[in-house]
């Protein structure tokens, strides 16, 4: 199964994204105890760069277009972190097999978990363990261009109260409240996909990557004019769209 660019067209995240958009500042602190938010995001940035530098000998092969599916890359990612952060920090230790409960553990046996997801929400699984500290990273995917960028990185405590567990689901997902306890540690939303734009269908999206633009900074850079041509629609809808992309690129 090929990775996708990640939905975020869906109802509840459209409802959401203003909220997302004006979330607190970078945080001065990642809300998570010894862990410095310039560590926890050079650590997080680190994987990314390995992550995408992971090429065959004859460079020809990368994780992104061996056609993985998006959680299987999501776990690789999830590991780099946790060997970045075990290797930078003197106080987290990096688990891979998570045995302990969590991802990385403190010198006083405290976990922390390590969450990586290819849109903007944080989920788990129903038998999660809730009491502890998380790093979410969210991330997509750009198969065209042979990377992932992350967008948004956070972190914070969350306990059982902060889950919802919808029936028939095997998913768990943070309420409104947890969302409210992660801190922003930093967010790069200029990398968000351009088809998460209003007006911006699959067809439309296709028509931008032939040209060329995949983000929503690549269509607030790109010349109106030319806009308007490839995607055959008004200079007043390619101008709202435009402005919406600015306002986004602006965060």
């Amino acid at each position: 199964m090929s990775p996708t660019l990640p939905h975020f067209h869906t109802p509840i995240l459209v409802a959401l994204l203003p909220s997302l958009l004006l979330a607190q500042e970078p945080a001065p602190d990642s809300g998570i105890p010894h862990l410095a938010a310039g560590e926890a995001r050079g650590s997080v940035l680190a994987a990314v760069e390995v992550f995408n530098g992971i090429r065959s000998k004859d460079g020809t092969i990368s994780l992104v277009n061996l056609k993985l599916q998006t959680n299987t890359l999501a776990g690789i990612l999830h590991n780099l972190i946790g060997r970045e952060i075990g290797r930078r920090s003197d106080y987290w230790r990096f688990i891979p097999s998570g045995a302990a409960g969590g991802d990385l553990e403190g010198k006083k046996g405290e976990p922390l978990e390590l969450k990586t997801s290819s849109d903007l929400q944080v989920k788990g699984n129903q038998v999660s363990h809730n009491n502890r500290y998380y790093l979410v990273s969210h991330f997509v995917v750009y198969p065209k261009q042979n990377r992932i960028a992350v967008v948004w990185i956070r972190g914070g405590r969350l306990d059982a109260k902060d889950w919802r567990r919808p029936k028939g689901t095997q998913w768990a997902f943070v309420t409104r409240e947890g969302e409210a306890k992660l801190k922003t540690i930093w967010k790069n939303f200029k990398e968000l996909p351009a088809s998460h734009l209003r007006g911006i269908g699959k067809k439309r999206q296709q028509l931008l990557e032939a040209a060329g633009i995949f983000t929503v900074k690549q269509f607030a850079k790109t010349n109106l004019e030319q806009l308007r041509e490839i995607l055959n629609i008004s200079a007043r809808q390619v101008e709202k769209m435009m402005e919406e992309a600015k306002g986004i690129s602006d965060q």
